[in-house]
């Protein structure tokens, strides 16, 4: 896998596996996005908020190399409904 930054080439001796998170925040539907890519194997699904509901909507066995996560900052201690 080569990864191109500002004029370097990175060399990687093994296959990335990337995970993408859109975090939803929504207590009645599956408003989380995930997106998983293992070798040219690309995995969406929506999930719930619980971590039960993503677990079960990530592919069996799929090990994350990086992980992006979209989602908003609140502070410490503030949960929204």
């Amino acid at each position: 896998m080569k990864i191109r930054k500002a004029g370097l080439v990175l060399r990687s001796p093994m296959p990335a596996n990337l995970m993408g998170i859109d975090v939803g925040f929504s207590a009645i539907r599956p408003t989380t996005g995930l997106a998983c890519l293992e070798g040219d194997q690309l995995t969406l699904e929506r999930a719930g908020t619980a971590w039960e509901s993503r677990a079960a909507k990530t592919p069996k066995d799929f090990e994350a190399s990086a992980v992006a996560i979209d989602g908003p900052l609140l502070p410490l201690g503030e949960r929204r409904t």
